[in-house]
């Protein structure tokens, strides 16, 4: 139920300001993981990323999704995904907002 909220919402707030580049055709929560497939304009075939074990913690004001791998169905977008995990010691932050409860709700807090 929760999932399919989020799912929901991700997906309509993507869609909404980000219409001009594609959308989202696939959002996925399955066990500690994300999948979305995106249909991009002037791509013919999706693209999907993938998170896996992903894991939350806040801190410093900040809401933090750490996870294990960052994927793509693109080679080069792997290589990517891989330098920024490197950089950012595979952890996305944003600010830490009332919106975000769904996820805490949804992933294990890091240790």
């Amino acid at each position: 139920m929760i999932k399919n909220f989020l799912s929901d919402q991700v997906t309509k707030a993507f869609n909404s300001k980000l219409s001009r580049v594609g959308e989202i055709a696939d959002f996925d929560l399955s066990g500690n993981d994300i999948r979305v497939v995106f249909n991009l304009k002037g791509e013919t075939v999706p693209v999907e990323l993938k998170m896996t074990d992903v894991r939350y913690s806040v801190a410093d004001g900040k809401f933090n999704l750490h996870f294990k791998e960052f994927t793509s169905s693109k080679i080069w977008l792997n290589e990517i995904l891989a330098m920024l995990a490197e950089k950012t010691e595979h952890t996305l932050s944003m600010p830490d907002q009332f919106a975000l409860a769904p996820l805490k709700m949804m992933f294990p807090k890091a240790k």
